[in-house]
C-alpha cells in the first residue's frame, strides 16, 4: 500500500520539479538607468538637483506604465508615453512585443513637466535595442514630433546639478545653447520689500508743463540707466559653463 503511494507520487514530484526548474531558468528583465536633471524651486531661488531613470522590459504588448518616487503631474505621465511611442516609431523599433516599466526616483517634492522627454525616448531605444550605456552622461530636453529635442528652463542650474552628481557631460537642445547666458543672481523677496511695495508713496502733481517735461526727463534717465545696467550684467558662456 505504501509502495503504490510512493510511485503514484513520483511523477507528481517530477512535475513540480519541471515546473521550477522552467521557472529560474526564465531570464530576469534586465534594468536601464539613465540620470536625470530637475529644478525644484527653494526659499532662496530655484535650485538644480539629480533624479534616477530606471527602465524595464518585461514581455507584454507595448503597455507603459510609470513609477514614480514621490508622486507625479500628468504632464509627466503624457510626455513618457509619447516620448516611449515616438522613440519607437523614429527607430522602427518592435516595441509592441514589450510592456515597459519606467521608474523616476527625485528628492524634490512632486515630479512634474515634460523635460524628461529625451532621456526617456534615449532610454527606450537603449533597452529595446539592449544597447551599452553611459551613465556619466544625462540629457535633458522635451521630446517632441519628428524626434525634435525641445529647449527646457533651469539649464544652468542643472548642470551644477550634474556637477555635483560628478557627470562628465549634459546634452542639451540648440535651443538651450545660446553664446551668452544672463547671469542673474536670484534673491528671495524680503518681507520688508513687500511691505514697502503695497504702501501708497506719497506724489506731488503739478499742472505747469516745466514740471513735466523735467519728470520725463528724469524717467528717461532712470530708463538708460536701467538699460545700463543690464547690458553691464556679468554673463556666462553656457556651454562653456
Amino acid at each position: 500500500m505504501n509502495k503504490n503511494i510512493f510511485f503514484r507520487s513520483i511523477p507528481f514530484l517530477i512535475t513540480i520539479l519541471l515546473c521550477s526548474f522552467i521557472i529560474l531558468a526564465q531570464p530576469q528583465p534586465k534594468s536601464y538607468h539613465l540620470k536625470l536633471l530637475a529644478v525644484q524651486e527653494t526659499p532662496t531661488g530655484y535650485e538644480g538637483s539629480d533624479a534616477d531613470l530606471y527602465l524595464e522590459l518585461k514581455q507584454g504588448t507595448g503597455n507603459v506604465f510609470l513609477n514614480t518616487f514621490p508622486i507625479t503631474k500628468m504632464d509627466t505621465q503624457i510626455s513618457t508615453r509619447f516620448a516611449k511611442e515616438l522613440a519607437c516609431k523614429h527607430y522602427s523599433l518592435n516595441c509592441d512585443q514589450y510592456d515597459f516599466l519606467y521608474t523616476i526616483r527625485a528628492q524634490s517634492n512632486i515630479i512634474g513637466g515634460p523635460s524628461a522627454g529625451a532621456a526617456i525616448a534615449a532610454i527606450t531605444v537603449i533597452a529595446v535595442e539592449d544597447l551599452p550605456i553611459n551613465e556619466n552622461v544625462a540629457i535633458t530636453g522635451t521630446i517632441n514630433s519628428g524626434g525634435v529635442i525641445g529647449p527646457v528652463g533651469g539649464i544652468k542650474e542643472k548642470i551644477e546639478a550634474a556637477a555635483k552628481a560628478k557627470l562628465k557631460k549634459v546634452l542639451i537642445s540648440k535651443g538651450n545653447a545660446p553664446k551668452e547666458y544672463p547671469l542673474v543672481e536670484q534673491t528671495p523677496l524680503l518681507e520688508n520689500q513687500t511691505n514697502s511695495t503695497s504702501q501708497p508713496q506719497h506724489k506731488i502733481t503739478t499742472n505747469t508743463s516745466t514740471n513735466n517735461s523735467s519728470s520725463k526727463t528724469t524717467n528717461n534717465t532712470q530708463n538708460n540707466s536701467n538699460q545700463k545696467n543690464t547690458s553691464s550684467q556679468p554673463k556666462l558662456n553656457l556651454i562653456a559653463y
